[in-house]
């Protein structure tokens, strides 16, 4: 989790998105419990749209 957040915040740093292609249900429910979610962006190739827990 530590290496996911120091890489959005060096990505924010230089005005670039951090987006997580595809996760599965299991890896977007624990970037919810850790907050993570409100600072990382998750996006499915589905046409889901955004992948939310």
């Amino acid at each position: 989790m530590t290496v996911l957040w120091r890489t959005q915040k060096i990505a924010s740093a230089q005005h670039t998105t951090l987006v997580l292609r595809n996760p599965n249900e299991f890896v977007t429910h624990v970037l919810e419990v850790a907050g993570l979610l409100t600072v990382l962006r998750g996006e499915r190739e589905d046409g889901g749209g955004p992948a939310t827990g």
